[in-house]
């Protein structure tokens, strides 16, 4: 099994578990990203970050501006994409990267931003500069900077103050029932800054739903393949079910080992959600067969109206949904909310961001500014893969 999860962790050792791990460029400085929109003019943005793990990430951007730019724009301004650039996993690389984004090419926003490596000072720049960047809420440069917007809420332990009932909602559906009444549950994760604050969480929102925690610990080893002496424990608890907390590396090793231990019962992460790149992983499909997945952003599985629009718009845009090009549609599909709000004026979306609503609609996701900045947008789904395939189990809510 390790050369199957060493070659994982070379292509996915920037994916961290949901679980753990979210204004435009018209600063009046000569270095900045360019003065007030003319009318007519285009509005520009460009994504950045560590791409490590989400392919396909540009599709996604233009399957969502492929919509607003055929109806005209936003207020009468198309969106012009110049491409995402790919720090490679380097703080220093994603400085200079956002530098030259805004001084060069005068980029009114950054969408999307894969924030594995996004650094204080290149947040900082960002804010100075007053260009909003949008993406996903796993650094606390996400969470913290005004200009920064993540559209599933801050998800950084330790600075999101609210707990996390929508990672655990759906248990019950792995076992067929209401709640957890009688079952024995395992909570198994990262020893990664914020790991235990998360096994803690998600254990004590499982025992709200009348669960028996039997086993906790946060002591994995990120990307670690070799787990057996982190599963051994958790066998001698017995647990019904088990939740890993955990990179997807070490997420697929543990399941691989409960099962080649002979466990036979439930197992969830929040991780393996991984449509377009699990098919092209064979070993980690099989490893990971089975799994009960909490899906932390709408999936094209459900039949709700915001599956609906996803799977037309890139369907319309002939583009393909794989994990990438669905974080990088959710970050852009945010990113024109916030323009409608500021009237089509790149310049004020950090003004209108600071009391703001984005609402998705059925199925989608409803996160709400400031309370965004130190909180979890509380929305969940959850799938099974299982014969090579992603299933609905429950449908994506926001509590």
């Amino acid at each position: 099994m390790k050369p199957i999860m060493r070659r994982t962790a070379s292509l996915l050792s920037a994916v961290a578990v949901i679980a753990l791990a979210a204004c435009s460029s018209s600063s009046s400085s000569d270095d900045g990203g360019g003065s007030s929109i003319k009318a007519g003019e285009p509005i520009v943005i460009a994504g950045e970050g560590s791409m490590t793990g989400f392919s396909g990430a540009e599709e996604g951007v233009e399957a969502r501006l492929a919509r607003t730019n055929k109806d005209g724009g936003v207020n009468g301004h198309p969106i012009k994409f110049l491409g995402i650039t790919d720090n490679g996993g380097s703080a220093d690389k994603g400085l200079s990267s956002v530098r030259q984004l805004v001084q060069r090419d005068k980029v009114d926003a950054i969408v999307p931003e894969f924030p594995t490596v996004l650094s204080p000072a290149a947040a900082a720049f960002l804010e100075q500069q007053k260009v909003p960047y949008v993406g996903l809420g796993y650094e606390a440069s996400m969470c913290n900077n005004p200009a920064g917007f993540a559209f599933n809420g801050c998800n950084v332990p330790d600075v999101a103050t609210n707990p996390q009932p929508a990672l655990v909602m759906n248990l019950p559906k792995t076992v067929d029932a209401k709640d957890l009444t009688g079952k024995k549950v395992a909570v198994v994760g990262s020893n990664a800054s914020g790991g235990a604050s998360f096994v803690k969480q998600i254990a004590d929102r499982a025992k709200d739903l009348n669960a028996e925690i039997v086993f906790t610990a946060a002591d994995i080893p990120a990307s670690t393949t070799n787990v057996q002496a982190f599963v051994d424990p958790v066998l001698s608890a017995n647990p019904d079910i088990v939740f890993i907390v955990a990179d997807l590396v070490a997420d697929a090793a543990v399941q691989g080992t409960l099962l080649a231990n002979g466990f036979k019962g439930q197992m969830v992460n929040a991780a393996a959600y991984l449509p377009g790149l699990i098919d092209t992983l064979p070993d980690l499909a099989k490893a990971l067969d089975g799994s009960w997945i909490v899906s932390v952003v709408p999936t094209p599985l459900d039949n709700s109206t915001v599956s609906k629009q996803i799977v037309a718009d890139f369907e319309a845009a002939g583009k393909k949904i794989t994990f990438g090009s669905l974080i990088a549609y959710l970050a852009t599909d945010l990113y024109i909310a916030l323009l409608e709000k500021a009237g089509g004026d790149p310049d004020k979306v950090i003004e209108v961001g600071e009391n703001f609503t984005w609402d998705q609609g059925q199925g989608g996701f409803k996160t709400t500014w400031p309370a965004a900045r130190d909180q979890t947008a509380q929305c969940s789904g959850m799938v099974r893969f299982l014969n090579n395939e992603y299933t609905s189990v429950a449908p994506f809510t926001c509590v």
